[in-house]
């Protein structure tokens, strides 16, 4: 379910209001998503990838514009829980 982050943006997840968490499939502006979670501020930002192609497309732009913002392919998606700071959850 996404969330809205005002002016009529939305993240796709959100945890505990500071964790945002963007899906790509390669459909979207990556840029776009790439900004909008620079925008939001959130104190971690992870953009979730469907393909390894996808994801060289979202490195670069997050070389561009989005730094501090992790970057997984689903098959990393294992790895979110200790990235975010959720490894305690069960």
């Amino acid at each position: 379910m996404e969330s809205p982050i005002g002016d009529g943006k939305f993240i796709d997840i959100v945890v505990d209001k500071r964790i945002a968490i963007e899906v790509e499939t390669g459909e979207s502006d990556v840029e776009v998503n790439v900004k909008k979670l620079i925008e939001a501020k959130f104190k971690k930002s992870t953009i979730v990838c469907g393909s390894s192609s996808v994801k060289k497309s979202v490195e670069k732009c997050v070389k561009l514009y989005g730094k501090g913002i992790t970057v997984l392919e689903i098959n990393g998606l294992q790895k979110l829980p200790n990235l975010i700071g959720l490894s305690d959850a069960k």
